[in-house]
């Protein structure tokens, strides 16, 4: 098993990951079927599972998280990540998806838990916990991104704070930090009335996001400081998902069954001899070996 460098370029590590993203969605349509069952039956939400395997083509090792918000099969969206190690030894990730790749540093990470998970008693120990906590109580699926040109930074909206971030060229985003809406200063309580109005924006329009609305919205009732413009970061879908297997259903496995039971009593070997092929379906005749034996024994004593 191997790991990306801690310090790759963002272009190298998103086609890097890349190479991989066919057996990841392979891999996520069969640990779905297993995993939708036990969540949607879970006591708690949200709730998630999560599995591990390392890729054969490139050697990293892939985590793959599915989350439910809630008892909705509709409601899950996915995680994928594989971990890197700094020169300190602490572990981070690179995640993949549709649209863009991310990269979450320790320091990040630690500032989620120390600011929001430990104080409401949760206390994961290993990546593969932190990460699992992060996806069930930070995210939501409909996190947004957007951009203040005034104060030249940008801000990773996520569902119990904002995450102060860094966006590259090819649209790969690193975490530096995470702040709680309570621990923001005088300057950003401007950004938090934001994200609350675009939360309730996003509820009132049917849990859609139409960031073109709402920006005019929040412009009207000047909620941004003066000369601030709310920028959201946009970005184009570089990977699609492979399509899920098709799925057969009882009675085909049950009429497969049956014929391969019945193959195995004829014999295949046989069957595929004395099989007529000009014939249809419902007019051959099967001729035992033994009786065309018996014919040709009786022919050559005739002669």
């Amino acid at each position: 098993m191997k790991e990306l460098p801690f310090d790759m370029l963002p272009l190298a590590a998103e086609r890097e990951m890349d190479r991989d993203w066919k057996l990841i969605c392979d891999k996520y349509w069969h640990f779905k079927e297993n995993a939708v069952a036990l969540c949607l039956n879970a006591k708690e939400f949200p709730t998630s599972r999560q599995m591990k395997f390392i890729s054969p083509r490139t050697g990293l090792e892939w985590h793959l998280i599915a989350i439910y918000p809630e008892r909705y099969r509709f409601s899950a969206f996915y995680n994928f990540y594989t971990p890197y190690t700094n020169p300190k030894g602490k572990k981070g990730c690179y995640t993949i998806d549709e649209n863009n790749c991310e990269k979450l540093t320790p320091h990040f990470l630690s500032r989620v838990c120390t600011r929001y998970l430990h104080p409401h008693g949760i206390f994961p120990k290993t990546l593969d916990e932190v990460m699992e906590a992060y996806c069930r109580h930070m995210l939501s699926g409909n996190e947004f991104l957007f951009f203040l040109k005034k104060a030249q930074k940008a801000y990773m909206v996520l569902k119990h704070g904002i995450a102060i971030a860094e966006v590259a060229g090819n649209g790969l985003v690193t975490y530096i930090t995470f702040v709680t809406f309570d621990m923001l200063l005088d300057y950003q309580t401007p950004y938090q009335k934001v994200v609350e109005r675009m939360f309730q924006l996003y509820r009132e329009h049917g849990n859609h996001w139409h960031m073109e609305k709402f920006q005019k919205i929040i412009s009207d009732e000047k909620l941004l400081p003066d000369g601030e413009d709310l920028q959201e970061v946009e970005t184009k879908p570089h990977r699609k998902f492979t399509p899920a297997p098709k799925i057969t259903g009882r009675l085909q496995n049950a009429n497969k069954r049956d014929y391969d039971r019945a193959m195995q009593e004829i014999g295949s070997n046989s069957a595929k001899l004395w099989t007529p092929t000009m014939q249809r379906p419902g007019s051959m005749q099967w001729i035992d070996p033994t009786e065309m034996q018996k014919r040709v024994e009786e022919l050559k004593k005739r002669r």
